[in-house]
């Protein structure tokens, strides 16, 4: 009876296992960055001090909690004419010795990806941009980055779990076919 009940529950894991990849595996992640800059174009003679002023922590981080409030998704999203998707995931990290903001949007639909982290991002531009005169923040050069996030669980995690389901199946047919050799004896 428990051998039964462990069998069956090893089965039952293994064909997790086994179908969560299949669950997982359409997850598609979009980033698209911006960076810092200095707005005057290089007229003054501070130069080094402004480009020292990029790399800060303080001011990158500032950018960067910005660019997390949920408006800029909310217009992002309006812009389009879409309704706010739940289906959309959309996170703002930095890296603050490089000036460089990085908006990351995950759905099951490569197109939504990019497309929330394109419209976030040219949100966040916009108003960031009208905030100070001296710094701002403009888009890094190329297309966002897209893939597919890998399985979470590796299929072949499954054989362990059904195999020692199959070894206990063995294992139980082969005493009880002891034991009726035994009892059906002389």
């Amino acid at each position: 009876m428990v051998t039964g009940l462990v069998v069956a529950v090893l089965l039952a894991v293994g064909g997790v296992i086994t179908l969560a990849p299949l669950r997982g595996a359409d997850v598609w992640g979009t980033s698209a960055s911006f960076r810092l800059v200095v707005k005057d174009g290089g007229q003054t003679d501070s130069r080094p001090y402004e480009l020292d002023a990029l790399t800060r922590t303080g001011l990158v981080r500032t950018f960067a909690t910005i660019t997390v409030s949920p408006r800029f998704e909310r217009e992002a999203l309006a812009e389009r004419g879409e309704p706010r998707s739940t289906d959309v995931d959309v996170t703002v990290s930095n890296v603050p010795t490089s000036g460089l903001i990085v908006v990351k949007a995950r759905s099951r639909n490569a197109g939504e990806a990019q497309a929330a982290a394109v419209a976030v991002r040219s949100a966040a531009i916009s108003y960031i941009n009208s905030l100070s005169v001296l710094y701002g923040v403009e888009p890094v050069p190329g297309l966002p980055t897209s893939r597919s996030s890998p399985p979470l669980v590796d299929p072949s995690l499954a054989l362990l779990p059904i195999g020692m389901a199959g070894f206990l199946c063995f294992r139980l047919w082969r005493s009880r076919r002891a034991m009726a050799v035994t009892s059906s004896g002389p």
